[in-house]
């Protein structure tokens, strides 16, 4: 999180080369962002032009550039390290949702002089371009908007450009696009097949009148074919579409009629990275592959056959031909024509035909299903004739609700992550007695590399990571970049460790006897102006072949103040009260997310952000669309909490400037056995295995159940830890790749865990370390 080593000369002159380019184009302005086609949470880095044009890294931010200015706007979250790497003088900071502030569209109505305004279509989603409409701008071509919303904009334009003008300022240093291998998920960790998936699918698109069905977001795409990449960072996936055409619904439910199937589905990514067995798996479950970059005009031939059958039929109509017959013969058609395009004759579908109006295709009940996350380029393509559903597929909904093998395989995941954590934490504890007494056998202060293990919040990041992949042949990588800080770092939820900003623990032994000392120092190991908590918070995650993982502790060091105390007994409350609340199916995000701060807010404090959300099966850690969430207006507002999701619980406390709380445990929705009426009660099932500190904990604030509850999660985490780690075959120490580091063994790791699970009373007694 380290200011830019782009100077002040070299933005500039990015800035002036784009807008000689925003002028051949005769653009007034470019918005600039770090979006791919999919809407990806973190795309991969050959999208990143926001971060190459200013020099900003932060993982929220969008950028307006104009003829005289530039300008990035971003949250709370970030405006301290924007404020340190955007170039100075270049651009300025928008501060999104503080003071006066406006926001992108009230800033567009605030300079009329912005006619003209460019966009990638293919990097831009709906959601943004509606922003812009609201600024009163229209498309420049092909718009599906109202005449009276066109006329609205007196004149101003959203220019969805034909190719991306940052990409040319970046030249050939732009990364490359990722291009991993397409595998398969094997199957004794996956769900459904892909045939079961699609079966159900089509019920789905059924019941909305819907015969086309576009996804676009990549862990949908994955998990429909069962297939895996590592193109995006942190997530097992691949860049492409799927395209599910559907029959008739009355002949099949999704099996198969004759020798075919009577729908069709399409994969769109590049043939040559897909692996033999994939190839093999996708033509035994009936998909079709297709080149990525054949979608766009794959679907302005289907929907231009679409539109040539639609007048056809009418012309029948007149001739007297029975309405029956002909939609019976209309979604056949959509599946003939996709034959006759994968066979390659499709040049009647080439030929010109008349569009569709949109009052037609309404009339016809003729609908596309689109993912809310669509952008632009595509969602053109298809509105211009179909009646569009642009809401969450079924494939979202029905993904974020886990089957039994999928439960059974997240359940594995967390016993291996709790082998990887409790190893990690062995290990940090006896570094940290390792760094104290090297220090102590000199007769100066150690320099650093030079008798202990320099221990920073990027090294610790580096280590806990290096236990995940030392402890499980079945690790494939973290599910996010790991969150370790120390201090008041701790207090800003999304940060992120930069090698050479991070903080820096001093081991001591203290007097009398040989209790450690434990200071948070300056990058470098510096003395800090100001003296820092001794606090460490860990947010961090693993993908496994057999799920996701996310988990968060946070510890002291030292002697917390009553106030500390306080603070995360209040949160513990809060985990501990909604991991053991049951309530009603039918419950959504917002109903249950009061229950985890209630303490806090009976002392006047809150957390910022939402208390859970969703977490895919080996596929993104950040799943929709279930979560746990205040707001009342949000995705999580609008589902259900069903059995089979897997959400995080995740309440905490931020000091500006002191200390943060947080502590998260991943959990399952499952049935409980209260019935109510004939309404169902759910509850969570803990899959998190790691222990909570009791360093932080005030006991007198904590009820006989909470307690309990404690004791018997730590318990849990103690029987099956333990078991799994008997279960291993004997590995080497683990030793992390950090210079001086030293090592644990298994014996020791089962010892640390031992000592870390008892019950609540006598680990309150327990010195530390």
């Amino acid at each position: 999180m380290g200011k830019s080593s782009v100077d002040t000369t070299t933005a500039a002159r990015r800035l002036e080369a784009l807008r000689l380019l925003l002028q051949a184009q005769q653009l007034d302005g470019i918005i600039v962002d770090d979006s791919d086609a999919h809407g990806s949470e973190i795309p991969a880095s050959a999208f990143a032009r926001r971060t190459f044009l200013s020099s900003f890294s932060g993982s929220n931010g969008l950028a307006l550039v104009t003829r005289e200015a530039a300008l990035l706007w971003t949250d709370g979250r970030y405006f301290a390290q924007a404020e340190q790497q955007l170039p100075e003088g270049l651009w300025q900071l928008m501060k999104s949702d503080f003071g006066n502030t406006p926001t992108l569209s009230q800033f567009l109505k605030q300079n009329p002089q912005i006619r003209r305004l460019g966009i990638d279509g293919f990097s831009t989603s709906l959601g943004l371009l509606n922003q812009i409409r609201d600024a009163g701008f229209s498309l420049a071509r092909g718009d599906c908007t109202t005449q009276q919303e066109t006329q609205g904009g007196a004149g101003r334009q959203v220019v969805p450009l034909d190719r991306n003008l940052v990409d040319e300022v970046w030249g050939p240093q732009k990364p490359s696009y990722p291009n991993s291998t397409v595998y398969v998920h094997p199957e004794e960790y996956r769900g459904l097949s892909t045939r079961e998936k699609v079966a159900r699918t089509l019920e789905a698109m059924a019941k909305e009148g819907v015969d086309i069905l576009l996804l676009s977001s990549l862990d949908e795409v994955a998990w429909l074919t069962n297939l895996r990449g590592s193109d995006p960072p942190n997530s097992p996936l691949f860049y492409s579409y799927a395209l599910l055409v559907r029959g008739p619904l009355e002949t099949s439910r999704g099996t198969q009629k004759g020798n075919a199937w009577p729908w069709r589905l399409l994969l769109y990514t590049d043939p040559s990275r897909v692996s033999t067995e994939a190839k093999a798996e996708l033509e035994k479950e009936g998909a079709i592959l297709r080149p990525y970059e054949e979608v766009s005009s794959d679907l302005q031939l289907l929907l231009n056959w679409e539109a040539r059958s639609h007048h056809q039929r009418e012309q029948k109509k007149e001739d007297g031909r029975q309405q029956q017959d002909l939609q019976q013969q209309r979604p056949a058609g959509l599946v003939a024509a996709v034959d006759s395009l994968l066979s390659g004759g499709d040049s009647h579908l080439q030929e010109p035909s008349p569009k569709l109006t949109r009052q037609e295709a309404v009339e016809t009940q003729q609908a596309a299903w689109l993912d809310p996350k669509i952008n632009v380029a595509i969602h053109r393509i298809v509105a211009e004739s179909r009646r569009l559903i642009v809401k969450d597929t079924p494939v979202a909904v029905a993904k974020a609700c886990k089957g039994e093998r999928e439960l059974k395989g997240m359940v594995e995941a967390h016993e291996e992550d709790g082998v990887a954590l409790a190893t990690f934490f062995c290990w940090f504890e006896k570094q940290l007695l390792a760094n104290a007494r090297a220090a102590a056998t000199q007769q100066q202060e150690p320099l650093p590399g030079e008798g202990e293990c320099i221990l920073t919040e990027f090294t610790l990041k580096e280590a806990v990571d290096a236990a995940r992949e030392a402890t499980c042949s079945l690790f494939r990588g973290t599910s996010f970049t790991s969150i370790s800080c120390f201090g008041s770092n701790c207090a800003l939820a999304h940060y992120r460790p930069d090698p050479k900003t991070s903080l820096q623990l001093k081991a001591s032994l203290s007097e009398p006897g040989d209790g450690l000392c434990v200071t948070v120092r300056g990058p470098g190991g510096g003395v800090l102006a100001q003296e820092e908590t001794p606090v460490f918070l860990l947010d961090s995650g693993g993908q496994y072949l057999m799920g996701t993982t996310d988990v968060t502790r946070t510890l002291h060091l030292g002697q917390p103040t009553e106030e500390q105390k306080e603070a995360y007994t209040l949160v513990l409350k809060g985990m501990i009260g909604l991991s053991a609340q049951k309530f009603p199916e039918g419950s959504r995000g917002p109903q249950i997310d009061a229950l985890a701060r209630q303490h806090l807010w009976n002392k006047g404090l809150d957390y910022l952000h939402g208390t859970g959300h969703g977490v895919g099966h080996f596929l993104n850690v950040h799943e929709g669309p279930i979560g746990i969430s205040p707001r009342l207006t949000g995705v999580a507002s609008l589902h259900e909490v069903r059995p089979g999701a897997v959400l995080s619980i995740e309440p905490g406390f931020y000091k500006d400037g002191a200390f943060g709380i947080r502590i998260e445990n991943l959990a399952a929705v499952k049935p409980s056995d209260l019935i109510y009426r004939g309404r169902r009660f759910l509850q969570f099932e803990s899959l998190t295995l790691v222990p909570i500190q009791a360093r932080l904990i005030e006991a007198s604030l904590l009820s006989p159940q909470e307690v309990a509850w404690l004791d018997a999660y730590h318990g849990d985490v103690y029987s099956r830890i333990s078991s799994r780690l008997a279960a291993k075959e004997k590995k080497a120490p683990f030793c992390p790749p950090l210079p001086k580091a030293v090592s644990v063994t298994s014996e020791e790791v089962l010892a640390w865990l031992r000592r870390n699970t008892k019950p609540l009373e006598q680990l309150l007694q327990q010195e530390f370390p």
